[in-house]
């Protein structure tokens, strides 16, 4: 008898497990932007003929334009018909707060400069908490 466990996880849902652990270890031990892809239907396009050639660019842009280190992940999202992102940052999720996580592609773009500005923060504290000075025998 298949246990209650066995029959959530689908095989989309332990995909997008897999891809959303891989970009949040990702960002957590590298400080750099884990971009989680949520592949849509949109795939082939006049721009790019796979996934992989998308996640490329966008990998590309955040180390070329921005010089922030960046890896992608892909996650199929079958029956949607667009491609979103998600960025994770250190142990955050850009737009977790307010419930932008999951972008289309125009406001990935545009989120772009406030990823690096939060990741550039992320850095920031995690090189104070580890500077702080000790009290000798205490």
């Amino acid at each position: 008898m298949a246990q209650a466990q066995d029959t959530v996880w689908t095989d989309e849902l332990r995909a997008f497990d897999k891809a959303a652990t891989g970009a949040r270890d990702y960002a957590e031990s590298n400080y750099g932007v884990g971009i989680l892809i949520h592949v849509g239907e949109d795939f082939p396009n006049e721009h790019f003929a796979t996934p992989e050639d998308f996640a490329k660019v966008m990998v590309g842009l955040f180390e070329g334009k921005y010089q922030t280190p960046a890896r992608a992940f892909l996650s199929p999202n079958p029956g949607t018909a667009n491609t979103g992102l998600t960025f994770h940052i250190g142990h955050h999720i850009h737009g977790a707060s307010n419930g932008t996580e999951v972008k289309n592609v125009g406001q990935s773009l545009a989120a772009m400069p406030e990823v690096v500005e939060q990741l550039r923060i992320v850095k920031e504290v995690a090189s104070l908490e580890t500077d702080q000075p000790t009290l000798n025998g205490g």
